[in-house]
């Protein structure tokens, strides 16, 4: 019985995940209008409402760049960590219309800036941090 349980619950997280907001691959492919941080804008020139999972998810990855010693940093690490409260993210994405997509517009971009870290040497991780780190404070500006 427990086995059954511990299936069925594997496959209920992967439906989620597989599901949870959208496709951010697919999302990626289908615009070539424009780049997502140039579509990001303000609501009117309010924040955005963010869910709660959102916002603990980018502190979340604030934390993790604030106590990462950059004299012995592991890219692939401190990546992993990202990307695992990145995936956080969007299986708890509740948000929905206009909001919804402002927040696609700002997250598809981190999502290429982990990927870059995931794959950098120490040198290259540095300044990619620096970047991930400046980008992540920018969140403050569009959501609330």
């Amino acid at each position: 019985m427990k086995k059954i349980a511990n299936t069925f619950f594997k496959m209920l997280l992967a439906i989620v995940l597989l599901l949870g907001c959208q496709n951010i691959t697919k999302e990626k492919s289908e615009s070539n209008d424009a780049s997502y941080e140039e579509k990001l804008s303000l609501n009117k020139g309010e924040k955005w409402e963010a869910n709660e999972a959102t916002t603990v998810g980018i502190e979340n990855m604030i934390a993790a760049i604030n106590s990462t010693d950059s004299n012995s940093l592991n890219p692939k690490v401190l990546a992993e960590k990202l990307d695992s409260e990145f995936k956080t993210i969007v299986a708890k994405c509740t948000m929905t219309g206009e909001a919804h997509d402002q927040l696609h517009y700002f997250i598809l971009p981190l999502k290429d800036k982990i990927e870059i870290l995931k794959n950098s040497n120490y040198k290259n991780g540095q300044t990619q941090l620096k970047e991930i780190k400046l980008y992540l404070k920018s969140y403050k500006k569009y959501f609330k």
